[in-house]
């Protein structure tokens, strides 16, 4: 089971600024377990109410990216780092990918 829920959320597009695939994802999971709520920054938040002890899950909805800056003749894309992800280049080389774009 988790390994099916981890290559669900993994499988979603999630370039940073663009998490609306999660948030949409995580929304239908989340229904009818509690008060989910998204904030005006776009975190969502589900609150399950109980006497337990209150706990806080935290992470992230986006994930590293890139942005195509060409097609080269030969069908290459030339890459860089996506928003504020200045760190991601080497893990990337002959990986497979997803492109997404406006059109």
């Amino acid at each position: 089971m988790m390994e099916e829920l981890l290559r669900a959320l993994s499988d979603l597009p999630g370039p940073t600024g663009e998490e609306d695939a999660v948030v949409a994802w995580l929304e239908r999971e989340w229904e009818g377990r509690g008060e989910v709520t998204r904030t005006p920054v776009g975190n969502l938040l589900l609150r399950i109410p109980g006497p337990g002890p209150r706990v806080v899950i935290a992470a992230h909805m986006d994930e590293l990216s890139m942005i195509v800056r060409s097609v080269t003749p030969e069908g290459f894309l030339r890459v860089i780092p996506g928003e504020r992800d200045q760190f991601s280049t080497p893990y990337f080389f002959g990986a497979p990918l997803r492109v997404l774009a406006d059109s």
